[in-house]
């Protein structure tokens, strides 16, 4: 079964070049342009996994996370910041939130693919256990 991604970044060529190296990876792949459309996704959805910008219009990533977190069908989805915000104060807040892990741009795909599946693969031994 392929695990469902749901990538948020209001950079379009970010969330394609992401889109298609996923997709390329056997990943089904959803996206969204803002933190209010991803969260809409990620309801109807319900991805495996987000990967989120922090810097978007309408809401932003810390939102988002935040919101995703509170709704109880949406509340363990593992969650990703990739952000170009590499200070302490935001990987803080972004642990605080409950952010499961943080990559900073740019970074190489090859980089994000291990984070996402190191990741998934949490996720599947803490379901068994």
């Amino acid at each position: 079964m392929k695990e469902k991604v749901l990538i948020v970044d209001d950079n379009s060529n970010n969330r394609f070049c992401l889109r298609d190296f996923l997709r390329y990876e056997d990943f089904h792949v959803l996206s969204a342009d803002n933190g209010l459309k991803g969260l809409q996704l990620s309801k109807d959805f319900l991805p495996d996994l987000v990967v989120c910008d922090i810097k978007m219009p309408k809401l932003d990533g810390y939102g988002f996370l935040q919101q995703l977190r509170a709704d109880v069908a949406t509340a363990d989805i593992p969650f990703i910041f990739l952000t170009g915000l590499d200070s302490l104060a935001s990987r803080s807040q972004a642990r605080e939130l409950g952010a499961n892990d943080y990559l900073v741009k740019p970074v190489r795909l090859n980089k994000i693919l291990q984070t996402i599946n190191a990741c998934l693969e949490r996720t599947a031994i803490a379901a068994i256990v």
